[in-house]
């Protein structure tokens, strides 16, 4: 088991002490460590490494972070996996990464607030969730599943557009992601209604960056 698997268990572990969730191993099939690439057949639960299975909503910060608080009133920040929306305005401060760097205001991305107006349409604090989990990112985030009732959240923001899939593979974790981004852009709804998209990704290194910010959203 590697160093970043046991970090993750003793986290998960620890959290699911004091909160309504529980852990399932996965199968030896598909990705035993984290963060590998899965097999195109795999489903995407096969990939689940812990869930949350009952939480408040607290706080919705943009298109695809929200935070839960669970049993015990332990609180996860849940990043949205198989999905980035357009950034929104950030506030500088401490960078959360390293303490001792801080960072300048950060301007929004065009769609920004569409995309994250789109996922308050869906879920409003104090609502119950469940969030079915892979892995913690490099901010100590859960990268999460997240569904209201039987509503897959993460699916209906591509399916709605405002969302575009990740550039790494690894981490798609839904086969229904893919076409279902195909879909809202043949249709040129929400990011995809631009003559030429600009993906979250890129904007974070042009414009937070290298200060090449045309068309900021604040």
């Amino acid at each position: 088991m590697n160093a970043r698997r046991t970090a993750l268990c003793i986290s998960v572990g620890i959290n699911c002490l004091l909160a309504a969730c529980s852990t399932t191993s996965p199968p030896s099939t598909t990705a035993s460590a984290i963060g590998t690439k899965p097999q195109e057949t795999a489903g995407r639960e096969s990939k689940v490494a812990f869930v949350i299975a009952d939480a408040e909503v607290t706080h919705i910060e943009d298109g695809d972070t929200i935070t839960l608080r669970a049993g015990a009133g332990s609180t996860f920040i849940i990043r949205m996996s198989d999905i980035d929306t357009p950034e929104v305005f950030h506030k500088g401060g401490k960078d959360p990464s390293d303490p001792r760097k801080v960072l300048p205001d950060r301007p929004g991305q065009r769609h920004g607030k569409a995309a994250t107006h789109s996922l308050k349409q869906m879920i409003t604090t104090g609502q119950r969730v469940r969030a079915e989990c892979y892995e913690m990112d490099q901010y100590s985030r859960s990268v999460c599943h997240v569904f209201a009732g039987s509503l897959n959240l993460n699916l209906e923001q591509l399916r709605r557009g405002w969302a575009m899939t990740p550039d790494r593979a690894e981490w798609i974790r839904d086969p229904l992601s893919e076409p279902a981004q195909k879909a809202a852009k043949a249709q040129r709804i929400g990011v995809w209604q631009d003559a030429s998209p600009k993906s979250p990704a890129d904007w974070r290194k042009e414009c937070w960056g290298k200060g090449l910010c045309d068309g900021a959203e604040n």
